[in-house]
């Protein structure tokens, strides 16, 4: 049987402690799987598979190279019920247009000096 093309997956006996650990507090969980399965793993969160990633790479494929390849599906769009049509949940030359706008806010100096901020805040708050 050839090796899977899919990443590893936080394994079925663990459905519902892995949906208690992302509720409970998600960046501690994502960093323990992420430790366990490595740079992108699979996880089932009610009912829904997810793949999640924080590798620069993977997030380029899927946001910048290939962003048509990836649509949004029913449970996402409803949740632009509640949210409205923004970029999380829209599709398309519209998701394209809104990705466009905001793209400056992303700029590499536009996110230094937000970590800058971001640095003295904590400084300040600890």
């Amino acid at each position: 049987m050839p090796p899977s093309t899919f990443p590893p997956r936080v394994p079925k006996n663990e459905f519902f402690s892995s949906q208690r650990a992302v509720i409970k507090d998600i960046l501690a969980a994502y960093l323990g799987y992420q430790e366990r399965f490595g740079d992108i793993f699979g996880i089932r969160i009610v009912k829904r598979n997810y793949y999640v990633t924080s590798d620069p790479t993977y997030i380029s494929h899927v946001m910048v190279k290939n962003h048509r390849n990836y649509i949004k599906d029913r449970p996402t769009k409803m949740i632009g019920d509640i949210l409205g049509n923004g970029i999380l949940v829209s599709d398309g030359d519209y998701w394209l247009r809104q990705r466009r706008l905001i793209q400056p806010a992303f700029h590499r100096q536009q996110i230094a000096n937000l970590s800058q901020l971001m640095v003295q805040e904590t400084e300040k708050w600890v």
